[in-house]
């Protein structure tokens, strides 16, 4: 059995970002009034949902191109 030291809805990560690049960062949430773990975890979702939209959209392509296809001795 684990053990967590965290709850369910919540998870840690590294992030390999230099001093400066890191605390440009830290600054761009602050300006946005998040803390960093808030503004981390929407760029997360945001990611989640741009995927999920590229998936769609080749999805519905797929479906799109193998609705057109005729096959050769049909032609």
């Amino acid at each position: 059995m684990s053990r967590r030291s965290l709850p369910d809805d919540q998870h840690m990560a590294r992030v390999r970002l230099g001093e400066e690049r890191w605390g440009e960062f830290r600054a761009l949430a602050r300006v946005k009034h998040r803390t960093v773990a808030d503004y981390l975890g929407r760029l997360v979702i945001k990611e989640l949902n741009r995927a999920q939209r590229t998936e769609d959209r080749r999805a519905a392509r797929a479906r799109d191109e193998a609705k057109d296809w005729i096959p050769p001795w049909e032609i």
